[in-house]
């Protein structure tokens, strides 16, 4: 496996060792929410509005075909209303709201459906999340209120998740893009043994602006 990684990491540093990079920053807003399941039964969820961005990159390697990787801060949550108890959260809640900040690094591929200047293009690859801080706001079954912070750990919400992204994008200039998102979370966010699969669910749009262009060779 080992080996294996090496050998991937020395083609793809050939490729962009011969590659025009160009640097962009982007964001924009986004709805999310999670599937959120306990003892295999699907919970009733509710969207929240979020926001997303970052700086990424596209290294171009030959003709349609691009490595495009992007890091970039992300707000999400989710609300859910409890149809039977779990010991995660919380025993006695009957509804939860929560809110997280996240870091998130994306390996991306890019795939331009034309070599025009003006051009729509698909990117598809996976992110990790780096889960940093969150609130959540419970209400017990007796109505009563509990509002804290999120803790991160082995047996409580995790610091790391991971989702499939997808894009459809316009790159309206060699200056501006826009691209629609929606990402797939394929990782419970909880460590929880006996709590609930919580896995994230997102869709934005956003506006890039590339600041650079250069050469590697």
């Amino acid at each position: 496996m080992k080996q294996f990684f090496l050998l991937g990491f020395a083609i793809l540093s050939f490729f962009v060792s011969n590659a025009q990079i160009d640097l962009f920053v982007f964001g924009g807003p986004q709805a999310t929410t999670s599937r959120y399941v306990i003892d295999g039964v699907k919970q009733e969820t509710g969207y929240k509005v979020g926001a997303f961005a970052g700086v990424g990159s596209k290294m171009r390697l030959e003709g349609i075909f691009s490595f495009a990787p992007a890091i970039f801060y992300s707000m999400k949550g989710y609300s859910v209303d409890y149809n039977r108890s779990s010991p995660f959260p919380l025993a006695n809640a009957k509804s939860n709201d929560v809110t997280m900040h996240t870091i998130e690094v994306a390996p991306l591929l890019q795939f331009d459906l034309s070599q025009k200047e003006k051009h729509l293009f698909i990117k598809v690859g996976p992110s990790i999340d780096i889960n940093i801080a969150g609130k959540e706001k419970l209400v017990r079954a007796n109505d009563t209120k509990l509002d804290r912070k999120m803790v991160f750990n082995f047996n409580s919400y995790s610091h790391i998740g991971a989702s499939l992204i997808g894009q459809l994008g316009y790159e309206v200039s060699n200056k501006f893009n826009v691209a629609l998102q929606y990402a797939l979370g394929v990782g419970s966010i909880n460590n929880h043994e006996e709590g609930p699969s919580i896995k994230h669910r997102t869709a934005g749009i956003s506006v890039g602006y590339y600041f650079k262009r250069y050469k590697t060779y």
